[in-house]
C-alpha cells in the first residue's frame, strides 16, 4: 500500500500536465483561426473601401449627402468586428467555417459585380444608372447590397454583440430604402418597361424561387 501513493501522485501529474497542454494547444487554434478570419475580412474590407472611393461616383448632392448617412455606420461596424476578431477568444471552428463560407461568397458576388459596374454611382445618388442584367444582376436586381449584407449579417451571428446587431438592423434598412429609390428613379426614366419585367423575374436581394422553378 505504501507504494501506491507515488505512483498515483506521478498519475496525477500526468494527467494535469496533459489536461493543461490540450487547452494550451486549443487556445493556440482558436488564435489561429481569429488570426485567419481576421487576415481574411481585411482583404476583403480593403476590396471595399478602394469600390467605395475608386469605383462608385460620388458627383451629386444627393449621393453626397447619403454617404454621410452610411459611411459611419458602416466604419463603425467594420471596427467593432476587427477589435472583436483580435480581442475575442471564442471562434470555434464551427463558427470559423460559417463565416469563412459567407466571406468567401461575399467575395465573389462582390468581385463579379466589378467589371460590368464600371459606371456605376453610389447609393441613391438620383441618376439612372444603366440597367444591367448579366451576371449577378441576372440573379438580384442589388447583388452588391447582397454581398454587403451576406458579410455584415455573418461577423454579427459570429459575435452576437450589441453594436454589430444595431449597425446591421440599420445598414439593411439603408439598403432597403436605396435599393428602393433607385428603383423609383428608373421607373420614371426611359427604361421603365424593361426595368419593370426585370422587376417580375429578379429578386431585389435573393433570387426568385419561382424562377429556378419555372
Amino acid at each position: 500500500m505504501g507504494f501506491s501513493t507515488p505512483f498515483h501522485g506521478n498519475c496525477t501529474a500526468v494527467q494535469l500536465s496533459g489536461f493543461l497542454n490540450f487547452f494550451f494547444n486549443l487556445h493556440m487554434d482558436i488564435q489561429l483561426l481569429n488570426l485567419a478570419l481576421l487576415l481574411a475580412y481585411t482583404t476583403i474590407i480593403a476590396a471595399l473601401i478602394w469600390a467605395r472611393f475608386k469605383h462608385f461616383k460620388v458627383d451629386t448632392a444627393k449621393a453626397k449627402r447619403t454617404s454621410l448617412l452610411y459611411d459611419p455606420v458602416v466604419t463603425l461596424h467594420i471596427g467593432c468586428t476587427a477589435y472583436l476578431l483580435i480581442s475575442s477568444s471564442s471562434v470555434t471552428p464551427l463558427g470559423f467555417a460559417s463565416a469563412i463560407t459567407a466571406y468567401l461568397a461575399s467575395a465573389a458576388i462582390f468581385f463579379s459585380c466589378l467589371p460590368i459596374s464600371k459606371n456605376f454611382d453610389f447609393a441613391n445618388s438620383g441618376k439612372s444608372n444603366e440597367i444591367v442584367t448579366s451576371g449577378p444582376y441576372g440573379v438580384v436586381r442589388h447583388p452588391f447590397y447582397t454581398s454587403y449584407i451576406i458579410l455584415w449579417t455573418s461577423n454579427t451571428i459570429l459575435f452576437n454583440s450589441l453594436i454589430l446587431w444595431i449597425t446591421l438592423i440599420y445598414l439593411l434598412v439603408f439598403y432597403f430604402h436605396s435599393a428602393s429609390e433607385e428603383e423609383k428613379t428608373i421607373l420614371q426614366g426611359r427604361c421603365s418597361r424593361e426595368y419593370e419585367l426585370y422587376r417580375l423575374n429578379v429578386g431585389m436581394f435573393l433570387p426568385r424561387i419561382t424562377r429556378w422553378k419555372s
